[in-house]
Parts: C-alpha cells; sequence; structure tokens
C-alpha cells in the first residue's frame, strides 16, 4: 500500500483470486519473457501489472504501471457514457478517480454493516478517525436504524410493550388493513360497524378507543 508505505495482506473473496489468475494467464500468453517454461514468474517480485515498458529495472517485470496511466484509461472509459449518482443525477466524471475507489472500498463494506474498527484494519489505518473520513452513513441504515429502535419500544394503550415486528408482520398487516380496518387521524379503526361506514359510523374519539391502532 503506497500511501502507507508499507505491504498489507487482505483477505481475498473467490471471485477476486478469480480475477487474479485471468490476469497471471494474460500475462503469461502475452508476456512470456517474463516466466519459466514451467509457467512460474522469473522474479518473486514480479508484480500482477507489469508496465510493458522494456528496461534494465522492468526486465523481470518489477516495474507497474504508473498511476498516471491508469487514471488516463479510467478516463478515457469515462467518456464512451453517462455517469450517474445514485439518485440518477449527472455526475462529473473528472471526479472518477483511481483514489475514489478506496472511498468506494470503504463504503461498500460500511453499508454491508462491516464494523468500523474491522473496517480500520483492512484500509490499514492507525485511527478510526482516518477510517471515518472515507465513508458516510447511508440513508438506508439510518432508516434501519430508527427502526429497530421504533420497533423496540412501541406501546399499546395499557402500556405494554408491543413485540419486534418483521418485515413479513408490516406485510401482513398492510394486507389485513385493506379489508379489517379503516383510515383514521393517525391510525387505523378495526371496529367492524365503523369500517363498514368507511369510517363514518363511530362518534367515539379514537385515541381513547380499544379498536384504535397507530400507523
Amino acid at each position: 500500500m503506497q500511501k502507507v508505505r508499507r505491504r498489507h495482506k487482505l483477505p481475498l473473496h473467490p471471485s477476486d483470486a478469480q480475477v487474479i489468475t485471468c490476469q497471471q494467464d494474460h500475462l503469461r500468453r502475452h508476456s512470456p519473457h517474463l516466466f519459466h517454461e514451467d509457467g512460474r514468474p522469473r522474479s518473486t517480485c514480479m508484480v500482477l501489472f507489469p508496465t510493458p515498458r522494456r528496461s534494465r529495472a522492468n526486465a523481470l517485470g518489477e516495474r507497474p504501471y504508473d498511476s498516471s496511466t491508469i487514471g488516463y484509461w479510467l478516463q478515457t472509459w469515462l467518456d464512451q457514457f453517462a455517469v450517474t449518482d445514485e439518485q440518477g443525477k449527472p455526475f462529473d466524471p473528472a471526479r472518477v478517480l483511481p483514489y475514489a475507489f478506496r472511498h468506494t472500498y470503504a463504503q461498500l463494506r460500511a453499508d454491508a454493516g462491516v464494523p468500523l474498527d474491522i473496517l480500520q484494519v483492512l484500509m490499514a489505518h492507525q485511527d478510526p478517525s482516518t477510517t471515518q473520513v472515507y465513508y458516510r452513513p447511508s440513508h438506508p441504515r439510518r432508516v434501519e436504524a430508527v427502526r429497530a429502535i421504533a420497533a423496540k419500544y412501541q406501546f399499546d394503550l395499557t402500556g405494554g410493550r408491543i413485540r419486534a415486528r418483521i418485515p413479513d408482520d408490516d406485510m401482513a398487516d398492510r394486507i389485513r388493513a385493506g379489508v379489517g380496518s379503516v383510515p383514521v387521524p393517525a391510525g387505523r379503526c378495526h371496529e367492524m360497524n365503523n369500517v363498514r361506514a368507511d369510517g363514518h359510523g363511530c362518534p367515539v374519539r379514537c385515541f381513547s378507543c380499544t379498536f384504535y391502532t397507530t400507523d
């Protein structure tokens, strides 16, 4: 890792290993001078993306592509189509830099629920506050946190705690609500006579009625 000036080992997903294997096979076909006859690299320090420049220092594929070359390839690729953000709005392709994928790496893992201390280790940061700069709490995660608290602290009219809900419960309630309840201010009424009257058959104030539930 060039930024921290030291080697850093990361666990690989099988799909990552497959991509690496494909690149190694590509090098064996197009740069056979870098390998022995049995397919082993001639140098133990050979890089996965060696620059094609022929020089004494790169005779064994120990010099990688320059970062500016990777940036040029990326911008050339981005020029072929319109770039948009997660809301579908136009996004400036000049802001898509090779280093930006490090932020993408952090954001994807944060959204997947990777704890901060684990993400800090994966990114080789000494301070967790540095890791936090690389991602932001996404809207779905904030919504999930609010729903988790709301589900844990819901009470009925008698003061009893309502059990935690799951997505299937919400779906079942919506199905029942379509046939067994009627909308009222800030909730629903389940009294059958009022349901038949489309909400106009009950003079009782909803907040004091046992047939009333909040939505």
